[in-house]
């Protein structure tokens, strides 16, 4: 949840380097045959509300993790078990000014909260230039059929379309307060944490017409991931008061996967070996038990143009 950065930015800023509580299978999400271990720990947390880490970016080099208070990292590999406290921060942004990462190719796109900006960062996760003013800029992903960027703007109820080349920004649909975001394997829906609806809504990427309703999730919703594989049609949903959340897309059956955790963010597929990336309040956790739609560009630039391709082949036919 992002309301109230603004006011807490006027006020000292508080870290707090305590443990918190760990995120914890429930009986079901074991039943499932899902299990969690730890990416992460160690991450400064924002007293403000909370908030750890938020974005995630696979890089050739390591994964770089922004955080809530402004770091940004570069974790040497994708291991588990590795300590915010032994990586050095690169960059620090300002809180709030770190939020969403997405990498497109050699690039990294950053989403700015407070400045309202996105920006492009360099292969090492220091600023390279402004890519376009987005008001609250939150979640982000990337259109493959076309190489623009979708961004949430919290503040103003909307989802834009953002071209990263040109910076012409452009509303593809209006959702309540748009925070994480996703998108579907075959590019055409585009899946928002609403917070100001407690749902989740998917978007025509395309007409922007609304195709989706999850119905109220409780635990302001915050990160959305996609299954794949035997998970196809089930998404998976990250919330503020630690509890994560598995929506039967056909049904919109909700099940508590796992809870006990502490504030939760965005979450991101590691293209690795598609396991789930669940952030938390000081760490990250790691979802294992099935397969994840990674998002576009994070295992580089040729999977972009190959699923560009795929695209212009589908529509030409």
């Amino acid at each position: 949840m992002r309301v109230g950065i603004g006011l807490a930015m006027l006020c000292a800023v508080l870290l707090a380097g305590n443990s918190e509580a760990a995120l914890t299978m429930t009986a079901a999400g074991t039943a499932h045959g899902f299990s969690l271990s730890t990416f992460a720990s160690g991450f400064p947390v924002y007293a403000g509300n909370g908030a750890g880490p938020t974005g995630i970016a696979f890089l050739d080099t390591g994964v770089l993790v922004s955080d809530q208070p402004g770091n940004v990292r570069l974790f040497p590999s994708s291991a588990d078990g590795q300590n915010a406290g032994d990586v050095p921060v690169i960059q620090n942004y300002g809180i709030g000014d770190d939020e969403g990462l997405v990498r497109v190719g050699s690039a990294v796109y950053m989403t700015q909260f407070p400045l309202g900006h996105v920006v492009q960062l360099n292969s090492s996760g220091h600023y390279q230039r402004d890519v376009a003013s987005v008001q609250s800029a939150s979640g982000i992903v990337l259109n493959p059929a076309n190489g623009h960027l979708f961004v949430g703007s919290f503040d103003n109820n909307q989802i834009m379309d953002v071209d990263p080349v040109t910076g012409v920004v452009q509303v593809l649909a209006s959702a309540p307060s748009p925070d994480g975001l996703v998108l579907s394997a075959d590019g055409r829906t585009l899946y928002v944490a609403a917070e100001g609806s407690g749902s989740v809504r998917g978007f025509d990427t395309i007409t922007g017409d609304r195709v989706y309703d999850s119905g109220i999730i409780s635990g302001v919703v915050d990160g959305v991931a996609l299954g794949a594989g035997t998970l196809s049609g089930k998404l998976f949903v990250n919330t503020n008061s630690g509890v994560l959340v598995e929506v039967d897309l056909a049904t919109n059956a909700k099940t508590v996967i796992a809870n006990g955790g502490s504030r939760g963010d965005f979450l991101t597929v590691d293209p690795t070996n598609d396991t789930l990336l669940v952030t938390q309040g000081d760490r990250i956790m790691r979802l294992h038990g099935g397969t994840f739609v990674p998002e576009p560009g994070s295992t580089g630039l040729g999977a972009v143009v190959g699923w560009l391709l795929l695209m212009a082949r589908g529509r030409r036919g």
